[in-house]
This record gives C-alpha cells, structure tokens and sequence, in this order.
C-alpha cells in the first residue's frame, strides 16, 4: 500500500484528513472539524463545506503569497493609505493616489509613467529626486495582491 494514501480502516474523517495532509492543506484541516459539525447541525450542505475548506485554504496561501512577497521585497514594515495623513503634505492629490493605488491603470494597460519588465509585473518609475517617495511602499504593497487578480 502507498504511504501516501490514508488508512482504510480508519474514519472517513481521518482519511480526509490524512489526503489534506498530503496535499499541504495545513488552514482546511484547521477548520474541517468545524465544517463537518455545521454540515451535521444542516447549516451547510456537503458541496458548501467541500467550498468552505476550499476557501479557507485558498485565502492562506494568498495570505502567505503576499506576507513572502512584502518580506522579499524587503517591505518590513506594511503601512497602508488607509493610515496615511495627507494634511502631512497638503500638495498631495488624494483623489489621485487613492485611484492609483487601485492600479486600474494597469488593466487598462496605460504605459504613461509604467515601466513593464513582463506582463505580470510592474514598476513605476519616476525621475530620481522627484515625487512622494514616502508613497513608494503603500503602492507596492497592494501590487502582489493585483497580480494575482490580474494575469496577462
């Protein structure tokens, strides 16, 4: 018998569990137990629980891309716009940085002031010395969340 596959002896439970483990679904092994007991209160149906790990599952890893990406790009600590105080420096167009930052200008593929080193990542270049550098990494953080949105 491969090692790999679960015990047939076993629960339904532990198997699933066991295969989980197999497929490194550490966030959906997590929360099964939660989900099989909703299943069983008839909260959810089986296709809504098979989604519900799934999602878990798939919102941990997107965490985790995007805390590995922060962390290469040497982005140690995440600051957001959100927290950011533009009566700092009133010269600043709010309504402009929010709307850059959603990066619609990259799917609507503008090339103005983007620099495309491939068609799933880019930068913005600005002349050295010029422009709110202290804006740099807010704008870089909502990048690995866009370019797992966007595919080119």
């Amino acid at each position: 018998m491969n090692s790999f596959l679960p015990d047939p002896t076993t629960s339904l439970l532990d198997r699933i569990k066991v295969s989980m483990v197999g497929l490194k679904m550490p966030r959906a092994i997590e929360v099964v137990d939660t989900c099989v007991s909703r299943l069983d209160r008839g909260e959810i149906t089986a296709l809504e629980l098979v989604e519900q790990l799934l999602l878990e599952e798939l919102t941990f890893r997107e965490d985790r891309r995007i805390r590995t990406a922060l962390r290469m790009g040497r982005l140690n600590t995440v600051k957001t716009l959100a927290g950011y105080d533009f009566s700092f420096r009133p010269s600043l167009d709010k309504a402009r940085i929010l709307a850059l930052a959603e990066l619609n200008f990259v799917e609507r593929c503008e090339v103005g002031q983007i620099c495309w080193q491939d068609k799933a990542n880019a930068g913005i270049m600005h002349a050295s010395g010029v422009g709110p550098h202290d804006r740099t990494p807010e704008v870089c953080c909502k990048a690995p969340e866009f370019s797992r949105r966007k595919r080119h």
